[in-house]
């Protein structure tokens, strides 16, 4: 338990990164007793599964482009939106 305890007060900033980084906001059991190396391991690699996962899911993320392919403003028949094609002032 004093081990538990000492780790705690020590890897006190791993402890609140990793429980912000699992799902459930709870650091996995018996990773206190395992020591300084164990979190610091831990960490990482759950950094690195999310990078893996955030690079993959980078497709899904991007805005949809138009069906012509064109982010353009304009309307289909190349007048500006509005429906205006010639001022007649």
């Amino acid at each position: 338990m004093m081990k538990m305890f000492k780790t705690l007060r020590e890897e006190n900033e791993s402890i609140v990164q990793l429980k912000g980084i699992c799902p459930d906001g709870k650091v996995p059991k018996g990773l206190l007793l395992e020591g300084k190396r164990a979190l610091e391991s831990e960490l990482v690699d759950r950094k690195d599964f999310f990078s893996k996962a955030k690079e993959l899911d980078s497709v899904n993320e991007a805005m949809p482009t138009g069906a012509g392919g064109s982010s353009g403003g304009g309307a289909k028949d190349g007048t500006p939106e509005g429906g205006e094609g010639s001022n007649n002032s």
